[in-house]
């Protein structure tokens, strides 16, 4: 988890849907990390799992989130939010309707 939130935001969100325990990393935006579109706080979420960050996707809702998973080597994958990709972002990164429709891609891919 890379989120802008402050970690006691954070924490208390992923508790609350009993989700917790899937988050191995938790990196958040009180830690000091620069604003995105820089993709320092994925980098340091990437770390913490031992993974490079070539090897994994970044799923967010905007597109500085985006822009800051594509600075950092990662596979975006946007889910919007409020805001929505403009033409170019739409062309270049995948957009899914909802996090169901990524959990789908991504059983596709599995199999």
């Amino acid at each position: 988890m890379a989120s802008s939130t402050a970690r006691p935001s954070v924490e208390a969100v992923l508790e609350h849907a009993g989700i917790r325990r899937f988050f191995k990393a938790i990196c958040t935006g009180d830690q000091g990390f620069p604003s995105k579109p820089a993709p320092d706080i994925f980098l340091a979420a990437a770390e913490g799992l031992g993974v490079e960050p070539g090897e994994a996707w970044v799923l967010e809702d905007s597109p500085a989130g985006i822009r800051a998973a594509i600075a950092g080597g990662f596979t975006p994958v946007m889910v919007p939010d409020l805001v929505q990709p403009d033409d170019e972002l739409r062309a270049s990164v995948p957009v899914f309707g909802s996090l169901l429709d990524v959990k789908a891609e991504l059983e596709k891919l599995a199999n």
